[in-house]
């Protein structure tokens, strides 16, 4: 296998995106050095593990400028920011040129609104009813990591078998959640305050379907290559954070183009999970564009690259300028 940084680190970057939290490193591994068992978790790991680091170029990435930018080309300036999803107290609020911004908007446009309604679809649609488990789809000593795991993020252990792969990575690759409001929370409680309008790009039913549509396969790669870096993405969920309290975009971007263990599994969840949602929130945003006035924050990774969400602008016929 090629040295390569976990697949589920882009998982991690991308879980930035949806919902997820990232604070401090977990204490996972106290549960997972324990004699005999080791060997055989080592075995099962190896093709999702590294001796070495890859690395890669943080050059020449388009629109990677800055995490914050105006759009002009309607009838008002509108402005995107490019958040983390994230309790971090460094990133977990606005800027004051960002709250002015909002301030003086018409409106709000996120990424998904979440209402309560939003929420228990999510919830609810987490784990599986037929009848074939994680405790059967996964090799046992990497079940009963998952388990263990699984506790560190208060979800019942009970039900950690019944979890659909998706929902299982998605939820454990990230750090250990803990009290407080990510920046995305803090933006939408925030317009709510000023009472502006808010419109999601995205319905929640959609974003759950976009996750289930990943085939199974990957789905349970992802899923392995989770369980078995988890301290290492934990970990390395802080270089993310720290490229973009440094405006780093372009930094971001590389730190998630690093080899992976599958390349065409990451093809396919870039795709799924990136690009094609990009087009579904473009879509969503033009009609919003013409008249201006909007201020947009969605997940970082979502603004750069030729097929990101200000490349789509752009090519619309609107100009995109970073705000530093």
């Amino acid at each position: 296998m090629r040295n390569r940084t976990a697949i589920s680190s882009l998982t991690r970057g991308l879980c930035l995106l949806i919902c997820s939290s990232i604070v401090t490193p977990s204490h996972a591994d106290k549960h997972h050095n324990g004699k005999g068992a080791g060997g055989e978790i080592e075995h099962i790991c190896a093709p999702f593990t590294t001796t070495a680091s890859g690395s890669v170029e943080a050059s020449n990435v388009p629109y990677s400028d800055s995490v914050f930018w105006r759009i002009d080309g309607g009838d008002k300036p509108s402005y995107i920011l490019g958040t983390v999803h994230s309790q971090d107290r460094r990133v977990a609020q606005l800027s004051p040129a960002q709250r002015l911004r909002l301030a003086r908007s018409d409106r709000l446009l996120i990424e998904v609104v979440p209402d309560p309604a939003a929420n228990r679809r999510y919830l609810n649609a987490m784990y599986a009813d037929d009848g074939t488990g994680l405790d059967e789809r996964l090799p046992a000593p990497l079940y009963r990591r998952l388990r263990r795991i699984a506790s560190d993020y208060g979800l019942p252990t009970e039900r950690v078998a019944d979890l659909k792969p998706w929902a299982a990575f998605s939820q454990i690759g990230r750090p250990q959640p803990v009290s407080g409001p990510t920046l995305d929370q803090r933006i939408h409680e925030t317009a709510m305050r000023m009472d502006k309008p808010i419109h999601g790009l995205e319905k929640m039913a959609e974003l759950i379907d976009t996750l289930a549509s990943l085939p199974m396969d990957d789905q349970m790669v992802i899923l392995k290559d989770t369980i078995c870096n988890h301290t290492r993405i934990v970990r390395e969920s802080k270089t993310l954070v720290d490229h973009y309290l440094a405006d780093d975009l372009a930094g971001m971007v590389a730190f998630n183009k690093q080899p992976h263990y599958d390349e065409a599994v990451f093809e396919r969840f870039m795709q799924t999970m990136v690009y094609d949602r990009n087009r579904r929130m473009f879509e969503r945003l033009q009609p919003h564009l013409a008249p201006g006035g909007n201020f947009i924050a969605l997940g970082a990774l979502h603004l750069p690259e030729e097929d990101g969400l200000l490349a789509l602008i752009e090519a619309a016929g609107y100009s995109v300028e970073p705000v530093n």
